[in-house]
């Protein structure tokens, strides 16, 4: 009887506790299984770039090749546009698509989702924004980081590859104004002031200023009070990079100088960071098409 009460005890302790945090726990992966980026190239047309990890998947490959299915959901869930591609059995896979979609949905954000036909359980997710202006080309490959000789597909459907400072590299792409501005310390607790500059590492696909791509490292030094760790800058700049380089974005700036975290609570509107080690986490709340921290004065003793 009393092996009973405490069993009920603790499945009540364990129910209360799923409904006080409702969020999802999982180990942060430092490169994510599925990558991608959209291009508008058409009044309805949008071009999707992925590219995605297979390792898990290839238990269902079948005859050198795995039918993976895409799905595109709106920010409310609702589902957009699906298709069935057959793709080989390797362990990293680059591949784009077309899809067709209503015009309303330029400048909104949309969840993308992959997996091995009629095995839901083992999909990949990646939010994916919809950017409205039309472009004449855009890059097969979804990383923010351009490598030389970069292929670009035309909306006729011509590949072209050009290097930086080719003749047709300005026919395609013209600098981006990113923001260069570093906030004084502690950085949390000062108001940001944004300083837009044109940076010769910076680029838009001409005609979309969406989606900044980066052909170098940072144009300027990082300041020396920071400290950063080498091995950490360079994933924080690949991996968070838009308006401005990875590491200067609220995200950016932490993996940069605490590394990955070792849990990752998150919604879709809000992500959390802990660092289990130093007894120290962060909060991120989405805000547009940025994640920004949630200043707290606990933190001015972390940068002291």
């Amino acid at each position: 009887m009393i092996i009973c009460v405490r069993w009920i005890l603790l499945l009540g302790a364990a129910a209360k506790a799923q409904l006080i945090l409702p969020l999802v726990e999982r180990p942060f992966a430092v490169k994510p299984p599925l990558e991608a980026r959209a291009f508008r190239i058409d009044s309805s047309w949008w071009a999707l770039v992925a590219r995605m990890e297979l390792k898990t998947w290839q238990d269902y490959a079948f005859d050198s090749h795995i039918q993976v299915q895409w799905r595109l959901y709106s920010e409310e869930g609702k589902l957009i546009a699906e298709t069935l591609l057959s793709v080989p059995d390797t362990l990293y896979l680059l591949v784009h698509f077309h899809w067709r979609l209503p015009a309303a949905l330029a400048a909104h954000w949309a969840y993308l989702e992959a997996f091995p036909e009629t095995l839901p359980e083992k999909a990949h997710y990646a939010r994916l924004y919809l950017p409205a202006p039309l472009v004449q080309a855009y890059p097969l490959q979804p990383e923010p980081w351009l490598h030389s000789p970069l292929r670009l597909m035309e909306r006729a459907g011509k590949v072209r590859q050009i290097s930086l400072g080719d003749s047709l590299w300005e026919v395609f792409f013209e600098p981006a104004q990113v923001d260069t501005a570093w906030p004084l310390l502690p950085y949390i607790l000062d108001d940001h002031k944004p300083r837009w500059a044109y940076t010769p590492c910076a680029w838009y696909v001409r005609g979309d200023t969406t989606q900044v791509l980066w052909t170098c490292g940072l144009a300027g030094p990082p300041p020396k009070k920071l400290n950063l760790p080498p091995t950490h800058r360079p994933d924080a700049q690949k991996h968070f990079s838009g308006f401005k380089p990875g590491d200067r974005t609220d995200r950016g700036f932490i993996y940069a100088k605490w590394g990955p975290p070792d849990l990752r609570l998150y919604t879709t509107s809000m992500e959390t960071w802990v660092y289990t080690r130093t007894r120290i986490s962060f909060t991120f709340e989405r805000k547009g098409h940025e994640w920004v921290l949630q200043r707290r004065l606990e933190y001015q003793a972390v940068w002291k």
